[in-house]
C-alpha cells in the first residue's frame, strides 16, 4: 500500500469518527472499512 494511499484512508477514518461512526465492534469495524472505501474512491 503506498504511502498517499494510507493518508487517504487516515484522513477519512478521522472525519468518519468525527462524524459519528465507530469501530470497537466487528460490525462497526466492517461499516468503517466500507465507508472508508468510499470516501477513498472520491479522490
Amino acid at each position: 500500500m503506498s504511502f498517499e494511499n494510507e493518508l487517504k484512508r487516515v484522513m477519512a477514518h478521522g472525519i468518519l469518527h468525527f462524524c459519528g461512526y465507530k469501530d470497537k465492534t466487528k460490525e462497526e469495524k466492517s461499516i468503517m472499512r466500507s465507508k472508508e472505501e468510499e470516501k477513498i474512491a472520491l479522490f
